[in-house]
């Protein structure tokens, strides 16, 4: 009876064991389904993660292109604001040069101009000498056209003068050589 009174404890624990075991096996499989769901789960993390990863990699290497973007922008930019610095520096420079010119031009102008002005009463002076010297020079001639008037009637009279004197002359030597001759022809009768 010992035998028969541990069976059904035996059956009664082999059933518990079978139920236990049974339980144990849906235990085991709702496990290993959620094993499975976390599996996916973490599959699917690991898709999401990865493409996090990659999504954070061509940030960073977008980011790391844009910095080296930025770094040649500000070289660029602090080599255009040198080379603005040196214009503005050769700017200044030129306008000084320029400021020194425009002094000297304009003191040249000056001095032009007050020669200009000194030629001009010059020349108002050399014109009032020019217009005295023409007018005495008019009266000159005036002078020498009546002097040689007076003297080519002087000196038709001079001549008319002279012609008469030639004449008176003529007739003296005529009577001269007349009055010679008669004495030579009275010196001979008288001889």
């Amino acid at each position: 009876m010992d035998r028969e009174s541990e069976l059904p404890k035996l059956n009664g624990v082999s059933e518990e064991r079978s139920t236990l075991a049974n339980a144990q096996d849906i235990e085991m499989i709702a496990l290993k389904t959620q094993v499975e769901a976390l599996r996916q789960a973490l599959d699917g993390a690991s898709a999401e993660f990865k493409t996090i990863e990659d999504y954070r990699t061509a940030e960073r290497v977008e980011l790391k292109s844009m910095n080296e973007e930025l770094i040649k922008e500000r070289d660029e930019f602090r080599a255009f604001r040198h080379r603005v610095s040196e214009l503005v520096q050769q700017l200044m420079a030129q306008t000084a040069e320029d400021k020194i010119r425009v002094e000297d031009l304009e003191n040249r102008l000056v001095e032009q101009l007050r020669l200009l002005n000194e030629n001009a009463v010059e020349l108002g002076h050399l014109r009032s000498e020019i217009e005295i010297a023409c007018e005495a020079e008019a009266d000159l001639r005036r002078s020498a056209i009546e002097t040689e008037g007076r003297a080519n009637t002087a000196i038709q009279n001079l001549k008319s003068e002279t012609a008469k004197l030639q004449a008176a002359l003529d007739r003296a030597n005529a009577e001269r050589v007349r009055l010679a001759h008669e004495l030579a022809r009275s010196k001979r009768q008288a001889e």
